[in-house]
């Protein structure tokens, strides 16, 4: 399924809302459903096809907004690509993300992040590895959690079957590192445009941690068949914004280049995280069919992103 044409460029500007939804935003961590992972009903866990959040092999999008990480807020830059790269945690096998966070120009995160679709179409968050950079300097990775270690237990990240009026439901959790994520369904099936594009059928979700209630948590907009398009504050206006710029299929040489890079990053958190990691399978690459690279262009679109 191909989400949007290569190189296609949406304006990075916050859309307004032309829409409203009755939901509550202040009680979406209130209540909320814990399901209970079943590692049985995952039996094609990496072919991620969720209308909401499809996660397809060879895909790089790029947000750009603002976010404050102590001086105000300035420049914010996130680039996501979905890798050919598995993992397998919790007894569940898992597509890994690898995620660049650049800030104010300068590379402040850079993490991977695991993922799997349930027979019942949702999509969950099974743990991350984040690097985390000052001033370009790798200084550690003390956020690190997987699903099924120590405190850490994932949770769904977007629903088969979002329903506007459901209960809340938990993303996934892990006190020790403080990740503790709630969603709820704020709105569903609208439209929503940014200014150079509109989009017919928009899923907004709030999310929120019950660390941090008094913070309102973060929108978050997703357009049926192709993801992420929006990250908005709820409440507190220094949190991180940002807007889908760009979504491209990466070409033969940096869909490489992306799972090079996110297997080494794999392999160094065993000593980086080695008592979270330490007890892990390490991620392999596994590319479902062999016509994925027929459709990949030998173009040299290298773009030093």
């Amino acid at each position: 399924m191909r989400l949007l044409h290569a190189g296609m460029v949406l304006a990075a500007v916050i859309g307004t809302l032309v829409w409203a939804s009755t939901a509550s935003a202040a009680s979406t961590a209130s209540a909320f459903t814990v399901t209970e992972l079943d590692p049985g009903n995952f039996s094609e866990s990496t072919d991620i096809d969720n209308k909401w959040w499809p996660l397809q092999p060879g895909w790089q999008y790029t947000y750009e907004g603002q976010s404050d990480r102590g001086g105000g807020l300035r420049p914010h830059r996130v680039v996501f690509t979905v890798t050919d790269v598995t993992k397998v945690i919790d007894g569940v096998r898992t597509r890994v993300v690898w995620d660049r966070d650049i800030h104010d120009g300068t590379l402040s995160e850079e993490e991977i992040h695991f993922h799997a679709q349930d027979d019942d179409e949702n999509v969950w968050s099974m743990g991350e590895y984040p690097e985390e950079y000052e001033d370009g300097v790798f200084t550690g990775a003390p956020a690190t959690w997987l699903s099924g270690v120590d405190d850490g237990k994932g949770g769904i990240h977007i629903q088969g079957k979002a329903v506007l009026g459901s209960e809340a439901y938990q993303q996934g959790i892990a006190e020790s590192v403080e990740f503790w994520n709630v969603a709820q369904v704020f709105a569903i099936h609208r439209p929503f445009c940014l200014p150079s594009h509109c989009f017919r059928k928009v899923l907004q979700i709030h999310e929120t941690s019950p660390l941090e209630p008094a913070d309102g948590g973060v929108y978050k907009y997703y357009a049926r068949k192709l993801g992420l398009i929006l990250v908005e504050p709820a409440g507190n206006v220094e949190q991180e914004s940002l807007t889908l710029t760009s979504v491209k299929r990466l070409s033969r040489y940096y869909r490489k280049q992306a799972n090079e890079r996110t297997l080494a990053l794999d392999a160094r958190a065993y000593d980086e995280a080695a008592e979270v990691y330490g007890d892990s399978e390490p991620a392999q690459l596994k590319r479902r069919h062999h016509h994925d690279d027929d459709d990949d262009d030998d173009d040299d679109d290298r773009d030093d992103d």
